[in-house]
């Protein structure tokens, strides 16, 4: 077992004129909580031994999130550093799966942030994984989302709700999905600033409850989708109001 700071084992497993061969050896990185290391530095090491790599203390670690991915993520370069800060620094507008960054945030548990107003694509599971589930979200300010679940794909309306909540950026639904929810989940989903998502217009909407005339109207004016719903029998006087 090798112990050590990452340049020191740096300097036993990676730098030329001071490396030993160790193909095998387990190896554990000993920085001290917030130590910044290079993304360079980690995967090279992780790279050099087909041993486990632990990091034990909780450091940070900014690149890009392929640079990332081989630290984190990718089976022959990757280190364990179950608690390490993660900043993921790729330029606006760059495109970025889904499955790259909830890999990335489910490979720690300290919060990984993208900085920048990056481009994600993936289906709704995949951006929910990435933006809103728990154990592998990542954090993100701008981002803006495409969703691609095939046509006539079902997605329940607070899973897009869970997704438009995460970013500030335009979340677009690309095709013709299925949406489905009670009338207040898809209020959160079509309608309401912070949480709404954008339908494609050849979408469709099922409304699962009985909504008033007024929230079916918000719902509409949101979209061109079409609209199923069966209105309760005292709203029934109210149709003129449609």
């Amino acid at each position: 077992v090798i112990t050590g700071s990452a340049s020191e084992v740096t300097a036993a497993l990676v730098t030329t004129d001071s490396k030993v061969s160790a193909g095998t050896a387990l190896v554990t990185i000993n920085d001290d909580a917030g130590t910044s290391l290079t993304t360079s530095t980690l995967s090279n090491i992780g790279s050099a031994t087909s041993g486990t790599v632990t990091v034990s203390n909780a450091i940070a670690i900014t690149g890009s999130a392929s640079e990332v991915t081989a630290v984190l993520v990718t089976t022959d370069s990757k280190v364990s550093a179950n608690t390490a800060t993660v900043t993921i620094n790729d330029d606006a507008g760059t495109a970025l799966t889904a499955t790259a960054l909830s890999d990335i945030g489910s490979a720690t548990t300290g919060t990984v942030t993208v900085t920048n107003a990056v481009a994600i694509t993936g289906t709704a599971a995949e951006c929910h994984d990435a933006l809103a589930e728990a154990d592998s979200k990542v954090v993100v300010s701008g981002a803006i989302v495409t969703i691609s679940d095939a046509d006539n794909s079902s997605i329940n309306a607070t899973v897009l709700s869970a997704i438009g909540g995460a970013t500030s950026g335009t979340v677009t639904i690309s095709n013709a999905v299925a949406i489905e929810g009670l009338v207040d989940q898809v209020t959160g989903a079509l309608v309401t600033d912070g949480t709404k998502v954008v339908a494609s217009s050849s979408a469709t909407v099922e409304i699962t409850d009985t909504p008033t005339i007024s929230k079916l109207n918000s719902i509409a004016n949101a979209t061109n989708a079409v609209i199923t719903a069966t209105l309760a029998a005292a709203t029934l006087t109210s149709l003129g109001d449609l």
